[in-house]
């Protein structure tokens, strides 16, 4: 029984678009109609009208009489009042039309626009979605936030958690050239680069840069990317390379007083 009954919904279903369809080609027809009726009569009105201005120049001319004026005068009159009644009448009614037509409807049949502009947003909405489709990212250009992306030198490597590390990593190349500096468990980085600028084992300005870019990391919420991560590194770079420069000027000092 239920089958039966899905059975009889679909015909009725198919027989409101017909009606549709018929509704939207009567009214197509009849507004390419109402156009062709508004503008033949609008000829035939500005036709009369020029005619009975001639008449009127050419009777005034040759009979002069003032009745002849009057009576072709009021048919003048009469005929610019129609001719500017159906001008209005026209102009309403199209407004009315426009008026009825929803904000937000979309012409999605042939009917609806004109031929050209139909086949226009349809190779426009092809285009669409040949791009859409195409456009697919790939896995190592989303990389995870935070993280480096796959297949570069940076895979695997937390941006946040090595900047932290890099500490460690400073704290350990300074006590090998001064094992008297070392790092107390209250001393914070800053203070502690501050020490080793005193001692005139860094550059003051790189340390403090460093830093910025170390506490930034361990205190800020936002992810740290992939430039501030290389950044940082170099800043770290820079400082064991003047520490390593130093160390080897005072061991060879050292050796010569041997």
């Amino acid at each position: 029984m239920e089958y039966e009954e899905y059975e009889e919904t679909i015909p009725s279903t198919k027989k409101i678009k017909t009606k549709k369809n018929r509704i939207k080609k009567i009214k197509s027809k009849w507004s390419l109609s109402s156009r062709f009726l508004y503008l033949f009569y609008s000829i035939i009105l500005t036709v009369a009208i020029v005619y009975v201005l001639a008449d009127i120049a050419l009777r005034i001319y040759f009979n002069r009489y003032p009745w002849y004026l009057v009576s072709v005068g009021l048919n003048v009159v009469l005929l610019c009042l129609i001719y500017f009644i159906t001008v209005g009448i026209r102009n309403f009614t199209v407004i009315g039309y426009i008026s009825t037509i929803p904000s937000n409807y979309l012409p999605i049949e042939q009917i609806d626009i004109p031929k050209k502009a139909y086949e226009k947003i349809g190779c426009e909405l092809n285009k669409a979605s040949d791009i859409s489709s195409s456009a697919v990212p790939l896995p190592e250009s989303i990389p995870p936030r935070g993280w480096g992306r796959k297949g570069t030198m940076y895979e695997n490597i937390h941006f946040q958690t090595a900047i932290v590390q890099s500490s460690s990593l400073l704290e350990s190349t300074v006590l090998k050239f001064n094992g008297q500096l070392v790092r107390e468990p209250y001393m914070t980085i800053r203070q502690y680069i501050n020490i080793l600028a005193n001692n005139k084992l860094i550059n003051r300005d790189i340390g403090l840069c460093y830093v910025n870019n170390y506490e930034h990391a361990c205190y800020s919420s936002d992810e740290i990317k992939e430039d501030e991560y290389e950044e940082t590194m170099k800043l770290l770079a820079i400082l064991l390379k003047k520490m390593q420069s130093k160390g080897a000027k005072k061991g060879h000092k050292n050796s010569k007083k041997k």
